[in-house]
């Protein structure tokens, strides 16, 4: 007998697709919650999503290099730099930090000299740390030490910077140290002169003593190796579910192996309704939240919707039974 074809399945017509703007503020949506909480990876998906549907939008973008970096991607994020068609000089500063993190600093120290000759870069501070960075990686230390106390005249000691340009000046200074005075304490303090260091020369390497390894036939060498066993097994890892994230999912209930009358719970539970028998049954509820995270663009925030003002139904007080 033929199945029976319903006439609402064969009549359904599919829906036609969301418009295109609010497909987008839906996206930058989603965008600010992962950026807010910390979601890197799913947020730099959202922003390839907002570029499939408009491939130049400046706010995912730059959001999307703001991501890239944030996530140690640095080949990617100059990839991406070099791929922009239009305003691609505005991100010469952030080329030079990425060349210098993939250990260019030849072709850094050149764009860095360049924005300091032509003034086209606003952040000027910004501009100050990378080039004593740059100073000091090319060990240019009396250099970096001035770049360093420069940044630190001006910086507040009640900032998140402060403490990071102290930890570097004495990092600088300790090397200027060094090279001054600190390697001839180390070598007054070896036994043997530097003169006759010097003379000795290299040491020579110790003659190779090699050693005839017996032929052991096929049988013999089944007959002396031991059994395998079990126990010399190494122990099996432990195979998580694909949904369980180590550190994100709730760990499971330590007791959930007892009967419900055993876990300590029901028990705390059973206890504190013995001693309210008799009286009035009341409470309320209360729901907190917070969300932290790193501070989202705010080019990214107000392409954001708005929250909406409809109530919600599932929040609607029911009546009470009479």
């Amino acid at each position: 007998m033929p199945p029976k074809t319903s006439s609402k399945s064969s009549n359904k017509t599919p829906r036609p697709p969301k418009p295109v703007e609010e497909q987008l503020k839906r996206h930058f949506n989603s965008l600010c919650a992962q950026v807010d909480g910390g979601h890197f990876k799913n947020a730099i998906k959202t922003c390839e999503k907002i570029l499939r549907l408009s491939p130049d939008d400046q706010d995912a973008l730059r959001t999307k290099l703001f991501l890239l970096i944030q996530t140690d991607q640095y080949q990617s994020a100059l990839d991406l730099i070099s791929s922009f068609t239009t305003d691609a000089s505005k991100y010469e500063f952030e080329r030079a930090y990425l060349l210098y993190r993939l250990q260019s600093e030849k072709e850094s120290s050149e764009l860095v000299k360049q924005l300091k000759e032509t003034g086209s870069h606003d952040d000027n501070r910004g501009l100050l740390h990378l080039e004593a960075q740059l100073k000091y990686r090319e060990a240019d230390y009396e250099a970096a030490r001035d770049l360093y106390n420069d940044l630190l005249d001006s910086c507040p000691p009640d900032t998140d910077e402060h403490p990071d340009l102290v930890t570097n000046l004495n990092a600088t200074e300790s090397h200027i140290d060094f090279l001054n005075s600190g390697y001839l304490s180390a070598l007054s303090a070896l036994e043997t002169p530097v003169d006759a260091l010097e003379e000795a020369g290299a040491p020579s390497l110790l003659p190779s003593t090699s050693t005839t390894v017996p032929v052991i036939s096929k049988t013999e060498s089944s007959a002396a190796a031991p059994a395998p066993t079990t126990a010399n097994k190494p122990p099996r890892k432990s195979r998580l579910p694909k949904h369980v994230v180590l550190g994100v999912t709730p760990l499971p209930d330590p007791e959930r192996w007892l009967k419900k009358k055993e876990r300590s719970s029901v028990i705390t539970a059973r206890s504190q309704a013995a001693g309210r028998k008799g009286k009035k049954r009341g409470g309320e509820g209360m729901g907190t939240g917070m969300t932290q995270g790193v501070a989202l663009p705010a080019h990214v925030s107000e392409r954001a919707a708005a929250p909406s003002s409809t109530p919600s139904v599932a929040g609607s007080k029911k009546g009470k039974k009479k």
